[in-house]
């Protein structure tokens, strides 16, 4: 699959030494946007989209795994120079601008390209909470770490309320992490016809095969006390029947 650039259209050009709140939306780029609560899929989504489109992907931050080039690109973000799977190309206008974004979550930066996300199409990936948030918890170092228990209490808010924020916005999409996992063709078919990106069977079952889905479902559930888990139902129980993930706590 290619992307063919018009005629004149050239990279983006980095905004060097223009600060982002200097940064207007010219509305030229097609730009969507991978929401997600931390631990929660972006990284690999990520992946799998570059390697459907031949597309670098972006952040609305400068973020660090891989490293993001340190200049905002016109199009509202920071992208690798070549993107995660290091061999991809930087988005030109013909192309769609993927970025990650994890607003609006309180403790995670924000920029002024965030801002965007409320009004272009934005995909959000949800996890079952459980295993995002041990991921999330175990993601900081031990130097950083918080009290297990009292992350937990925390951040069951946090994720009830993110998902919340973003079911009552407009041109959203949500799509189940463990589906990503499970079934990954067929959602990242419905993640591009999302988008609103091009690509062919072949390209998803190369998506899949170069970067395959890891772990089990609902693995880090042990790690939760009766008592923890109780909290996370009670304060996190609209969401989970929603999205269909009561069903992982009566395996």
């Amino acid at each position: 699959m290619t992307f063919a650039a018009p005629t004149g259209v050239v990279s983006p050009t980095p905004l060097g030494a223009f600060p982002e709140g200097e940064w207007a939306d010219k509305g030229d780029w097609h730009r969507v946007f991978l929401a997600t609560y931390p631990r929660s899929g972006n990284h690999w989504s990520r992946y799998l989209l570059e390697e459907v489109t031949g597309v670098a992907t972006g952040c609305v931050f400068r973020d660090g795994h891989p490293t993001h080039l340190p200049d905002a690109f016109d199009w509202g973000g920071y992208a690798p120079q070549r993107g995660y799977t290091g061999k991809s190309s930087l988005p030109k206008q013909s192309d769609v601008v993927i970025l990650k974004t994890h607003y609006p979550a309180s403790y995670v930066r924000h920029s002024i390209f965030d801002r965007q996300s409320t009004e272009q199409p934005t995909l959000v990936i949800t996890r079952f909470p459980f295993d995002a948030m041990f991921s999330y918890f175990n993601h900081f170092s031990s130097s950083r770490r918080k009290n297990w228990d009292k992350f937990i209490h925390e951040e069951a808010v946090v994720w009830a309320r993110y998902h919340d924020y973003w079911d009552e916005q407009s041109n959203v999409m949500v799509v189940r992490y463990e589906d990503l996992m499970t079934d990954t063709v067929s959602t990242l078919q419905q993640i591009s016809e999302f988008y609103g990106i091009e690509a062919s069977q072949e390209d998803f079952e190369r998506a899949q095969k170069a970067y395959p889905s890891q772990g089990t479902i609902g693995k880090h559930l042990s790690k939760y006390s009766k008592q923890q888990i109780d909290f996370v139902l009670k304060t996190c129980g609209t969401q989970l029947e929603r999205y269909g993930y009561l069903e992982y706590l009566d395996n």
